[in-house]
């Protein structure tokens, strides 16, 4: 027991023998390990010859002086000492350098403008502090006869209140109504001689002309029709709680009971809700926004941004940026504009420039703020095509490069507007964009993607302006059949059919012509590719041929396909495209006008025949009477004739009443 209690004893009396100590492996000292660990503490803002070993030290020596002297040889020998830049990275430089132009352009004409504030600022506050003068001046004399000699006064400096070097600076509480939304700008002061001189927007309109709108326009309308004699009655009703000691009942809007399920819906409640009769306050405005929650879209937030703007409700607008992130909705060209605009408003110039800089492949944006526009240019409501074709030739003519392997890279609407662009100016490049375009597609493609290289298609199938004939149409067949080989994938719909009859419209067998050709489309793509409006065209070119009885066959057809989408509704079209939906809309209108042509047309032709039975009447009587022989040689005179010429010509006095 000892023994074994020594021995433990003695075991835990001795120190732990120390392991050996581990021996790292010395790491081999390269160049590349040396110039990462320098970059590294470069990164820090240390001096890496200050941390690094002697070896290391030694080594980065000897590597810092054999670059110089490659750089000293390669400076000699006229060698440059970067790579050799690329044809698209010279064309990107020369891209970023007409920005940059565009850029400091813009800024010159900001500078102008502010200078331009400046001294307009300076001249009022020269009149404000003559008026104030001039005010003291006439206290002093009405005081001077109140209680003696006059105090003088010391006449206030106008060099003093010049306005500071940056110049005029946005208040940061900005003015507000008190109540509802109303407008940032007196314009009574100016059109004092017009009644409503100026159209405001529809939430300012109310607080325009100091009116208080209590009613909806359609109430409004019927009161001053009916009770513009009488007083307004006061009831009961109005006795108890139109008082302003007792608020008004205030009905819940519609809005609480149907909720919106679309963004349509939504948006259509957003403006019914921010009409001047509701007397909506901008936090009203977008606490209704909010409250729509998943049916809010993008239109419905640059309504709301472009509300806040206007009302001067920076945060407010800047909140909605956030939640138009926060909640995953794309901005679109005009979220872009209303994002330049809060940065304009606020004088946030170096934002502006860096975002237009930035968005190359936003045309919108950059086409609205090109220099050398006019930049508050009325919209047209009716766009006609001469006013497209100058936007457009604006567009192409605008000095913007863009190259195939940039454009490739662009979203579908900015891909969309420079081949359209393009058209007008250069039509082999648009053609050969969009082969690029379709080619780029990938080996499964979605039913948005095909839509898209559809829409790029159609935009090359466009029937010309000037006469079209049977060349051009040939032409636009070969264009459609090279586009459609690049990819298997895309299908035609019946807008590009009806696209291709549209070529034919003056030729002068159309009708046949169009039958064969839409017979031949069913054939190759299926029957789908026949609807109502290719058969309203078909049946317009068979009217023009007198082929009235294949034009009725065409409408009964027509008018079958019309009640079927009237019973399905949208949903139940194929999509075709955007712009025959936009056409759907008049569909019964073109049926009946088309319906009443052939229907006149009918009864025409029926005048015709009947004119045409009496016509041959008279072409027979009139060939009797050339028949009959006329007497030549007997001189007519006006004295009666004898007897012996009425029985020379018994014929005489017929043919006169003939004639007659």
């Amino acid at each position: 027991m000892d023994s074994a209690h020594q021995q433990k004893r003695i075991r835990f009396s001795q120190p732990r023998p120390k392991p050996a100590p581990i021996v790292p492996l010395k790491a081999e000292v390269t160049v590349a390990s040396v110039m990462i660990a320098a970059k590294s503490l470069s990164s820090l803002d240390i001096d890496p010859l200050l941390s690094l070993s002697p070896v290391q030290t030694s080594m980065w020596k000897r590597l810092r002086k054999t670059v110089n002297t490659v750089i000293r040889e390669r400076k000699a020998a006229g060698i440059p000492l970067g790579p050799i830049p690329t044809d698209a990275e010279i064309d990107y430089k020369a891209l970023r350098l007409i920005i940059r132009q565009s850029m400091s352009r813009r800024s010159l004409g900001v500078v102008a403008l502010e200078k331009y504030l400046r001294e307009r600022l300076r001249i009022l506050r020269q009149e404000r502090v003559k008026q104030m003068l001039e005010e003291a001046q006439t206290k002093v004399k009405e005081q001077a006869g109140i209680m003696g000699p006059a105090v003088p006064v010391s006449p206030l400096d106008a060099a003093s209140m010049e306005p500071p070097a940056s110049g005029p600076s946005m208040p940061s509480t900005p003015t507000r109504s008190r109540v509802g939304i109303g407008t940032s700008y007196k314009w009574k002061r100016f059109f004092r001689l017009f009644g409503r001189g100026r159209q405001l927007h529809t939430l300012s309109r109310a607080l325009e002309d100091d009116r208080v709108a209590r009613f909806s326009p359609r109430t409004n309308k019927f009161r001053k029709s009916v009770h513009s004699v009488t007083s307004r009655r006061r009831t009961a009703f109005t006795i108890a709680f139109g008082s302003p000691q007792h608020k008004a009942v205030q009905f819940p809007p519609s809005s609480l009971f149907n909720r919106p399920s679309t963004c349509q819906a939504a948006f259509r409640q957003l403006l019914e809700f921010s009409k001047p009769y509701r007397r909506p306050s901008v936090k009203a405005v977008v606490e209704f926004h909010r409250s729509l929650g998943a049916v809010r879209s993008t239109t419905s937030f640059n309504y709301v941004i472009s509300v806040c703007i206007r009302e001067r409700f920076f945060s407010e607008a800047q909140k909605s940026f956030f939640e138009m992130r926060s909640c995953h909705i794309p901005w679109d060209s005009a979220t872009w504009v209303e994002f330049v605009r809060l940065n304009v408003a606020t004088k946030k110039w170096d934002t502006i420039e860096t975002i237009l800089a930035s968005q190359v492949a936003d045309f919108d944006t950059m086409l609205t703020l090109l220099p050398g526009q006019v930049i508050h240019r009325p919209r047209n409501p009716v766009a006609t095509t001469k006013d497209t074709e100058e936007k457009l030739r604006l567009l192409s003519n605008a000095n913007v490069l863009v190259t195939h392997e940039q454009a490739l890279c662009l979203p579908y609407p900015a891909r969309y507007k420079i081949i359209r662009s393009l058209l007008v100016t250069n039509p082999d490049a648009a053609l050969e964009m969009t082969k690029s375009s379709i080619r780029k597609l990938p080996t499964a493609p979605s039913q948005v993607q095909l839509g898209q290289a559809l829409g790029l298609i159609h935009l090359h199938l466009r029937a010309p302006s000037k006469p079209s004939g049977v060349v051009q149409y040939w032409d636009a067949w070969k264009r459609l059949e090279s586009l459609l080989e690049l990819n298997q994938n895309i299908r035609p719909t019946p807008f590009t059919i009806y696209l291709l009859l549209k070529y034919i419209r003056g030729v002068r067998n159309r009708n046949r012509m169009a039958r064969k050709a839409v017979s031949a489309y069913k054939k190759r793509w299926g029957e789908s590719v026949e609807d109502y409006w290719t058969l309203l065209v078909q049946a317009r070119y068979a009217m023009h041929d007198k082929d009235d009885n294949g034009a009725f066959d065409l409408l009964q057809k027509a008018l079958k396909l019309l009640q079927e989408h009237e019973r399905r509704g949208v949903a139940g079209n194929p999509a075709t495209s955007r712009f025959v939906m936009k056409r759907y809309n008049h569909g019964w209108s073109r049926f009946y006008d088309l319906m009443r042509r052939w229907k006149f047309r009918r009864e025409r032709m029926k005048m015709r025949a009947d004119n045409g039975d009496k016509g041959k009447k008279n072409a027979v009587e009139s060939q009797a009477l050339e028949e009959v022989p006329s007497v030549v040689s007997v001189k007519m005179s006006l004295a009666l004739p004898t007897l012996e010429q009425t029985s020379i010509c018994p014929t005489y006095p017929v043919l006169v009443r003939a004639r007659c």
